[in-house]
């Protein structure tokens, strides 16, 4: 038999937070479906989603001292032929002697996390196009915050998480490409335990 199965449909229900499995799942219902919904994949789409709205829409931060950065001539090259884009998003380098660059802006959601900054500018750089490296950036961004497998959480921020996944423009994929969730019918469910669906059976005597 096949088990519950990942789905990306055109919208996501609204989903009703039932109970939760081993501090990794959360379980819900939506009409005659059972959903599981790995919580830590599902608020990483959350948290990525906001990430990328703060990145379009907030000014950069303009760094009070600047960070200086070593960069290899490869770097060097890929800075030059995208210093447009990083610029674009808020991410100015200026030189300071060779091989040497201090980092004068970055964008307003890295501004809490300086330790990352570094990485950031490097894996930009070290990526084979602008595109692929911001989503990289941005996807690790995400997980670092993102609710961890094992934390149980309690009612209310559970249906909270799934009301917030609804509103995603992506809530079916976390931002590496991992389901967040998988359904199963309850007439699904009915065949999994020897039973006719629930509501023929309703019908014919009137019992579960």
């Amino acid at each position: 038999m096949t088990g519950p199965a990942p789905v990306q449909r055109a919208s996501f229900p609204r989903l009703r937070f039932v109970g939760a499995f081993r501090g990794l799942y959360l379980l819900a219902e939506a009409d005659d479906e059972l959903y599981v919904i790995d919580q830590h994949a599902a608020h990483e789409r959350i948290l990525y989603e906001e990430l990328s709205r703060r990145y379009r829409e907030e000014p950069p931060v303009e760094l009070e001292h600047p960070e200086l950065l070593n960069l290899s001539l490869g770097e060097e090259m890929a800075y030059q032929e995208r210093s447009e884009q990083l610029e674009a998003v808020g991410l100015v380098l200026e030189p300071f002697g060779p091989g040497r660059y201090r980092i004068r802006s970055i964008p307003a959601f890295l501004a809490g996390h300086p330790a990352l900054i570094p990485e950031v500018v490097k894996g930009t750089l070290a990526a084979h196009s602008f595109t692929e490296a911001w989503r990289t950036v941005l996807a690790r961004l995400a997980c670092l915050p993102a609710i961890k497998a094992g934390h149980p959480m309690a009612e209310a921020p559970a249906q909270a998480l799934l009301d917030t996944l609804a509103r995603c423009e992506l809530p079916w994929v976390c931002p590496h490409g991992r389901p967040t969730v998988l359904v199963m019918s309850e007439l699904e469910l009915a065949r999994r335990f020897g039973r006719r669906g629930v509501r023929a059976v309703e019908r014919v005597n009137g019992k579960r």
